[in-house]
């Protein structure tokens, strides 16, 4: 078939590696420059990638491409998405879109709740987009090397993003802190796994020698000590991404994101500590670190009126911490209203993306003392008490369930590994860390492209270690139950075909709009 085969892999591959460019995606003409063009060439770019997984899937060499074997097309496709399916991560996932679909249905705006406003576009069909992108990433990448590969050039790609940091364009709106995402409250999450996993390759890319435990199983034991030339340039090269991704998530001035660092960083220190990963001397290194921080901050607190701090506008804003502050004031009167609107409809709350007419339902005139920009709320500042409000408590016992599907396969993974492995808790500690960081920011901000983005390629490389999906179960459980005939094969491959096109079409029709609003916005100026 000409090649088919390496063409639609290549596809694959090149595509996939094409989202990671996203974030770095803006287009000054756009209503919305820095989010409408990244969302847009995203949804593009995973619905041209689905179609040639699933064509590749059909083919039968979705798992091994060297396997002879030809099973039935659709059968290829269901039995490899059932295996996926079955996956605890993705299963949750799935499970918590598909309660949000059904409390949009009986919410008070369905069409706000699948599409979002034009400023987020974060309704279900973009949240739709990014579990197909998970799916397909846990069912593309087989190994460690290849993923290893993908994350590191994500984490390449964050530090471009991070470097936009320290540009001022004034015409585009851009400042120190706010990036090509034009706004720190939606890139700080997103640099906030890609801090993790720099950090955790800047202690892989250590000296690695074949060690044998007690068992007399030979290993690669990674250390932080002596590393070879190459292994050094690697490694310096995600230590400096690592401390830029820092300094521009403290340039953005987002104390949600700046506490969830800390917190993930804590975790991660204490753990290299306690569970024996690195040696005596790593650790006497982390413990030292810790203190001059503490130390740090402490002389911080208690200098916060000196002129130094007060001329800082980072550190001012980080230790002038008060009940009174404007910001402090109004998402407190946010979060009471999430509350009234939680209790208004509990279980499947007022669908996603639905929580502005809760505000403006019970809208507190108090906010209009803080300015007029803060009489207008879509988000409450909170995404716990944003999926209540929205979702329910269905809702809510569905995004738990996530926590415990994405816990359960942390300690699976740190469970799995050999005792001696340190690779393999430092990456267990990796990923709890960015994940709690995750968590921790979210209690003051909102989900956005940044941190789905973070979070989703955090989930995929996790659930990608506890997928069952094996080229020889696939084939037995598709050859003996899924033979189908080729008629039905025709049709289905052309509804997907027209399905795919109808979705281009719906992509460029929301950019043309987009285009054409920001253009007559501009004939009034």
């Amino acid at each position: 078939m000409f090649n088919l085969e390496k063409i639609l892999s290549k596809i694959v591959k090149y595509g996939l590696y094409a989202i990671l460019l996203t974030p770095l995606v803006f287009w000054p003409r756009a209503l919305y420059a820095f989010m409408t063009p990244k969302f847009i060439l995203f949804q593009v770019l995973v619905e041209i990638v689905f179609a040639a997984w699933l064509a590749l899937m059909a083919l039968g060499n979705a798992n091994n491409t060297s396997s002879k074997m030809r099973m039935p097309l659709i059968a290829n496709i269901y039995s490899q998405l059932a295996s996926l399916a079955k996956n605890p991560i993705t299963l949750a996932l799935s499970g918590f879109i598909a309660v949000s679909f059904i409390s949009a249905v009986f919410g008070v705006d369905f069409s706000r709740s699948f599409w979002g406003i034009g400023a987020r576009m974060t309704g279900l069909f973009a949240e739709i987009h990014f579990l197909i992108w998970l799916l397909i990433i846990v069912g593309y990448f087989k190994n460690k090397e290849e993923w290893n590969r993908y994350l590191s050039t994500s984490f390449a790609i964050s530090v471009l993003v991070a470097i936009t940091g320290f540009f001022t364009v004034l015409e585009w709106r851009l400042v120190p802190g706010y990036t090509f995402f034009n706004n720190p409250t939606f890139v700080a999450p997103y640099f906030l796994f890609h801090f993790f996993w720099g950090l955790y390759q800047f202690i892989r890319n250590g000296s690695t020698r074949i060690e044998t435990d007690q068992r007399g199983i030979k290993y690669q034991h990674e250390s932080v000590e002596t590393p070879h030339i190459s292994a050094s340039i690697k490694r310096w090269f995600f230590g400096a991404g690592t401390a830029l991704l820092a300094s521009v998530i403290f340039l953005g001035e987002v104390r949600g994101a700046i506490i969830g660092l800390f917190i993930g960083l804590v975790i991660f220190g204490l753990g290299l500590i306690f569970a024996d990963a690195v040696k005596r001397r790593f650790k006497i290194f982390i413990f030292a670190f810790f203190v001059a921080i503490f130390v740090g901050f402490t002389g911080l607190w208690f200098a916060r009126e000196s002129a130094f701090v007060q001329n800082t506008s980072t550190l001012k804003r980080l230790t002038q911490v008060s009940l009174g502050q404007t910001t402090v004031q109004t998402r407190l009167i946010a979060w009471r209203l999430a509350f009234v609107g939680f209790k208004e409809h509990p279980w499947l709350g007022v669908g996603p993306e639905n929580f502005n007419y809760v505000f403006n339902a019970h809208y507190n005139p108090t906010l209009l003392k803080y300015g007029f920009g803060e009489t207008w709320f879509d988000k409450p500042h909170n995404a716990f008490l944003e999926i209540l409000t929205e979702i329910g408590v269905i809702g809510g016992l569905a995004y738990l369930l996530i926590l415990i599907m994405t816990t359960f396969a942390l300690f699976k993974l740190f469970k799995n590994g050999l005792p001696a492995q340190s690779g393999q808790k430092i990456l267990v500690l990796t990923l709890a860390s960015a994940f709690t960081a995750y968590l921790s920011s979210m209690f003051f901000s909102f989900d956005s492209f940044g941190s789905w983005f973070g979070l989703f390629l955090m989930l995929g490389f996790l659930a990608s270690h506890d997928n069952a999906n094996t080229a020889n179960n696939i084939a037995n459980d598709a050859n003996r139950e899924y033979k189908l005939a080729i008629r039905g094969i025709r049709i289905l491959s052309s509804v997907l075909f027209a399905l795919l096109l109808a979705l281009l079409w719906v992509n460029m029709s929301i950019w043309r709009a987009n285009i054409a609003d920001a253009d007559s916005l501009r004939i009034f100026s």
